[in-house]
């Protein structure tokens, strides 16, 4: 039997025995089903976590680039790295087996599974969380509303900034006053003295 390399190009003819390549077919196929198993753990995730269209891109390369490393180094130790058709054949008819009948019922169990989950989380939140949640909105409001009555009836003092203001003002027109009068009496002193002198002097000249 002759082998082809991966160039195209005829090799040395390398003798491989039917029960070899039985084997090798079957290990393929085994092959296939541990890349369906694999992919059933994408779906998994897909139907717990319903991602997007960019990571479920994402998901498909990574599965598509593991499963090709992973059939060449089956190549690698089943015929030296020489691709085979019935490698690749028997690949495919594994993951089509699992997918068409094992993967059918974990995808329905999964489902069911993933439903009861959910069912219970609502009754837990339900019975138990809810009324938490809906007792401590209670207190928050109350605590809410006391506080808001409180600040209403605190009895804050009136700002007495113009008053002081004013009286500044007052104190300072009283210090200008009082700066005033005493300039202006020594003035009025002197005046009212020459007025006294003027006035006895008169009074002489008619005697």
């Amino acid at each position: 039997m002759f082998a082809y390399s991966i160039y195209g190009s005829v090799s040395k003819p390398v003798e491989i025995s039917v029960a070899d390549q039985t084997m090798t077919f079957l290990g393929s196929i085994l092959l296939g089903l541990a890349f369906g198993v694999f992919y059933e753990a994408f779906r998994l995730l897909r139907l717990i976590f319903k991602p997007g269209a960019v990571s479920i891109f994402f998901q498909d390369m990574i599965f598509f680039i593991t499963c090709a490393l992973r059939t060449y180094s089956f190549m690698l130790s089943r015929s030296s790295g020489e691709p085979r058709g019935f490698i690749v054949l028997g690949v495919v008819l594994g993951f089509a087996v699992y997918f068409l009948t094992v993967g059918v019922m974990v995808v329905k169990i999964s489902k069911q599974l993933i439903d009861a989950v959910n069912k219970a989380a609502a009754w837990v939140y339900k019975i138990f969380l809810r009324p938490i949640l809906l007792l401590i909105r209670i207190i928050e409001e109350k605590c809410k509303n006391s506080v808001k009555k409180i600040v209403k009836n605190i009895k804050f003092p009136k700002n007495n900034s113009k008053i002081d203001l004013q009286s500044d003002d007052s104190i300072m027109y009283n210090k200008r006053h009082k700066t005033q009068n005493k300039e202006t009496r020594p003035i009025l002193h002197r005046g009212r003295k020459k007025e006294r002198m003027l006035a006895n002097g008169t009074g002489i000249k008619k005697r």
